[in-house]
């Protein structure tokens, strides 16, 4: 082979490694437009939306390849899919979770994450379209947590050495929290 035709080789791989950064430059400079338009909206209801929040900032860092993202109105109004993972979704209306199904039915993706109903009826949506989903898994809601002292007896955990010890304590689910601290409903015999 010779020199020239090597060399020429060799210059139009590094093109193409040059074109494929230069273009994941550009998808990650337009995902940066994306994020400033959509997090401060987010982020309003940053309960709702955690995860997404977390996606999104991660995503400004270091943009993964293969990122898909979606704008489909208002701020706020958006999806987002990593690679193998599921789609997303935002503060979406109902019309909008529908055209979000249209745009994404050929696309291969494990799910769709929503709040409220808007998983729901992006399923509506895609289910028409003749794709097939699992099992719906519904929401789960966090109980109320109480800390309260050990009900048959004080019991003390002394760390080696005779340092200070302090008690066990332990939560209960489903029962309101009680004001003070451990300590001092223990020792007011307030504990079940």
């Amino acid at each position: 082979m010779a020199r020239t035709e090597r060399t020429s080789r060799f210059a139009l791989a590094a093109e193409e490694v040059h074109a494929r950064k230069l273009g994941q430059m550009i998808a990650a400079m337009q995902f940066l437009e994306f994020a400033q338009f959509h997090l401060p909206a987010l982020e309003a209801d940053e309960v709702r939306f955690n995860i997404q929040i977390f996606l999104i900032t991660a995503a400004m860092n270091d943009f993964p390849a293969g990122l898909q993202y979606w704008t489909l109105g208002d701020p706020g109004h958006c999806a987002i899919q990593h690679p193998g993972h599921a789609i997303l979704l935002g503060a979406l209306h109902r019309d909008e979770c529908y055209r979000l199904a249209r745009e994404t039915e050929k696309l291969h993706y494990p799910g769709v994450v929503g709040s409220d109903d808007t998983a729901n009826w992006f399923v509506e949506q895609a289910k028409s379209s003749g794709i097939t989903f699992g099992k719906h898994i519904p929401p789960t809601r966090p109980r109320p947590y109480r800390i309260s002292a050990v009900p048959l007896r004080t019991r003390f955990a002394a760390r080696r050495g005779g340092g200070r010890r302090t008690p066990f304590v332990r939560v209960v689910a489903g029962i309101p929290p009680r004001s003070g601290s451990p300590r001092s409903t223990a020792q007011a015999g307030k504990y079940r």
